[in-house]
């Protein structure tokens, strides 16, 4: 009887520790599906839900090194859009063409930055950004991303 309870224990540890490795392994093998769903959760925000600006395109290329956005007034009156922010760890985007721009409601302008370092092709880049401008009756306002921009690097 003592033989037997302890390969019922060894068993039973046997079997936790074959729930563990496959919760671990599932759990690795998924972290790529995670990126790729917040990069849609953040593409989905930014060009659908974010307001009074939405960036409906974007392209961050590595050569030459730039980062296009195509933004748009998604409100119902004409907006001056002076700057956007980036806020990132890694990357520092410096303004190359588009702004400030005077946008009519549902009007676009492209808008090209370049970052301090090369992007690597593939790899995903997150930043949070701010958009500052104003309005025909208020001088100063910013639009605060409540999702982080997350963009990929073309190959």
């Amino acid at each position: 009887m003592k033989g037997q309870g302890s390969t019922e224990y060894i068993v039973v540890i046997a079997i936790v520790l074959g729930i563990v490795m496959v919760t671990f392994s599932i759990l690795g093998f998924f972290s790529g599906f995670s990126q790729d769903a917040r990069i849609e959760e953040s593409q989905s925000y930014w060009s659908k839900a974010a307001r009074p600006f939405a960036l409906v395109d974007w392209k961050y290329q590595p050569s030459p090194s730039k980062l296009y956005l195509i933004v748009q007034n998604k409100a119902g009156s004409q907006l001056n859009l002076s700057a956007i922010a980036f806020s990132s760890r890694d990357i520092s985007m410096s303004l190359d063409s588009g702004l400030p721009t005077q946008l009519q409601p549902g009007a676009m302008a492209t808008v090209a930055y370049s970052p301090s370092k090369p992007c690597e092709g593939g790899k995903a880049y997150e930043f949070d950004l701010s958009l500052n401008y104003t309005t025909q009756s208020v001088i100063s306002l910013s639009q605060l991303g409540v999702k982080p921009f997350i963009v990929r690097c073309t190959s």
